[in-house]
């Protein structure tokens, strides 16, 4: 039986690639510009999103992973002052 996928090899490729390098440091500290190419690479596999858009754009996203403190950047979540 023959298998098809939506995804080409060079998608399916990258999301192994992913997962590897996160396997590989799973009880390590990686070093940050690793993790930036990671998170590049996430959001490179699915630009058109056809579903739900991320919370964040990738500009967003580095921006908190190298500690820059924006108004757009700073709240990794929505508060309730009510409480």
């Amino acid at each position: 039986m023959l298998y098809s996928s939506k995804y080409s090899s060079k998608t399916f490729s990258s999301f192994c690639f992913i997962i590897d390098e996160l396997l590989a440091n799973k009880n390590k500290t990686m070093d940050k510009q690793t993790f930036i190419k990671l998170v590049e690479l996430c959001y490179s596999l699915n630009p058109d999103g056809k579903g739900k858009q991320r919370k964040r754009t990738l500009e967003q996203t580095i921006d908190i992973i190298n500690g820059v403190s924006s108004k757009e950047a700073l709240p990794l979540y929505e508060s309730n002052s009510s409480l």
